[in-house]
């Protein structure tokens, strides 16, 4: 007879000394006869044998299993938890995906690869609106366009009309503006001086073909109109986009004398006067805002001993533009129930889609649709007014013919050229308002200046957020070349 006690532990013993074989702090427990070894005093000696070490491992064991179990149990309740939006929430993402890719990028694809047009409603081969219609439907766009602008004088009529008024013993009756005043009508913003013809001027606020795309777009689709086919309203859309323009006279004056002398010291004395009258846009109610232009007159003199020349241009002194902005998009879209803000930036963002050179200055809607007066507006010290940055002017304010579009358009700003990442610097103290990317202008930062505000574009980075105080000199970004641009600048 063995000399063990056989006898049943409590059950707390029993869970102690199991948790203990499973750290290591006990080996398995020896078995004679059927009969356990275990006691705490066997425990307790292995305890203080292996150390605190042992004791603090087995302690980090037991806590990462617990951590693990919680972990678990957190997750499958999160699992249970979520689940039922699991499926709203994708079905929701694959139907924006599925929107985004037939309005966005299925006429884009098209386009490129039939090449005969831009595509506004066309879908592919199944489609019952071929690439035909588009193509007819782009065409009365731009007939449109055409019979907007003919109303108005354009460039080559101008040059071409001869001088209205003319005195002087050596005047030519034949004259023409452009023989005249030519100098002054190709140079544009580079002289300072403006004889733009009255087409132009007008042609940067037509409305554009793509912007009325955009909007056959969104009110003739059937899912909106009701009807079982496309129904392009082209002319109403027109109509309700089409500028009201006002004008302003402006005189055009040339007077030359001068005195010719001969071989014999006989003098004659000869003079050439010359006035032509255009007319210059004052207001511009446009579809996308309110512009207002400011013009002086351009007095250019030359004098020396025996001659005498003075010449005088308009010149562009100022431009306003205010809010509301895309009223008239906002009003044809009201009419059809769609007044959320959203629905202007789709016709606008379609228009873009459709047409790589339609570009909206301002961005879209979402970033300026607010006028100045609701900006945070600096309050602080004006202190001094700096360059913004080093380099050489390549572009002026004022008309002239864009570098990447061809057309005759009005620059509202001065490009100055250098390397790009050249540091780009506050001109004045303010707070910055906007930082963000723009259609047109690219990476931008707008600061508030109190009385004004000024604009960077095209930067290749800036390292300002809204809100954010600046002093004159301070650097905001680096110059570089986003958006529309054809060098960093």
């Amino acid at each position: 007879m063995n000399n063990f006690v056989a006898h049943r532990e409590p059950p707390y013993t029993e869970r102690y000394v199991r948790w203990c074989e499973r750290t290591g702090l006990i080996t398995p427990p020896t078995r004679l006869g059927g009969v356990s070894i275990r006691d705490e005093e066997h425990i307790v000696q292995r305890l203080a044998a292996q150390g605190l070490g042992a004791a603090f491992r087995a302690a980090g064991n037991l806590g990462w299993r617990i951590i693990r179990r919680v972990l678990l149990k957190l997750a499958a309740w999160l699992m249970a938890m979520l689940l039922p939006f699991a499926v709203p929430l994708l079905i929701i993402f694959l139907l924006f995906g599925f929107v985004y890719f037939s309005t966005f990028m299925i006429p884009r694809y098209i386009a490129e690869e039939a090449k005969a047009g831009p595509v506004i409603f066309h879908t592919g081969e199944q489609d019952t609106w071929t690439m035909e219609d588009d193509i007819a439907l782009y065409r009365h766009y731009m007939k449109l366009n055409q019979d907007f602008l003919e109303r108005f004088q354009s460039q080559e009529s101008l040059e071409s009309e001869r001088v209205k008024y003319l005195s002087g013993n050596a005047a030519d009756h034949q004259a023409t503006v452009g023989q005249v005043w030519g100098a002054y009508m190709k140079a544009g913003a580079e002289k300072g001086a403006n004889v733009v013809s009255e087409q132009d001027q007008a042609k940067a606020h037509a409305p554009p073909w793509a912007v009325l795309a955009g909007l056959d777009r969104v009110l003739g689709d059937p899912v909106i109109t009701g009807l079982p086919e496309r129904e392009p309203r082209s002319e109403k859309h027109f109509g309700a986009l089409e500028p009201e323009l006002e004008w302003k006279s402006f005189e055009l004056y040339y007077y030359h004398t001068w005195t010719e002398c001969d071989d014999e010291g006989d003098c004659e004395t000869y003079t050439r006067e010359y006035r032509h009258p255009v007319r210059l846009l004052r207001r511009a109610d446009a579809y996308e805002a309110r512009f207002e232009y400011g013009w002086r007159e351009k007095v250019i003199e030359e004098k020396t001993e025996d001659s005498y020349l003075k010449i005088v241009v308009p010149e562009l002194a100022s431009v306003g533009r205010e809010g509301p902005y895309y009223a008239e998009i906002r009003e044809l879209l009201a009419e059809r129930g769609l007044t959320r803000k959203i629905d202007t930036e789709l016709v606008l963002e379609l228009a873009v889609n459709m047409d790589p050179e339609f570009y909206y200055e301002f961005g879209t809607p979402a970033d300026f649709r607010m006028d100045i007066a609701h900006l945070e507006i600096y309050n602080g010290p004006m202190g001094p007014v700096t360059w913004p940055t080093t380099g050489r002017i390549s572009s002026g304010y004022g008309w002239r013919t864009h570098p990447i579009l061809g057309a005759n358009r009005f620059h509202t700003g001065i490009d100055i050229a250098n390397s790009e990442g050249t540091p780009v610097c506050a001109a004045a103290n303010g707070v910055v308002v906007y930082a963000t990317t723009l259609s047109g202008y690219g990476k931008t930062v707008l600061v508030n200046h109190g009385e004004y505000s000024t604009l960077y574009a095209h930067l290749r980075s800036f390292g300002v957020r809204p809100g954010d105080e600046v002093s004159a000199g301070d650097v905001i970004g680096e110059m570089g070349q986003t958006g529309l641009a054809t060098g960093p600048h």
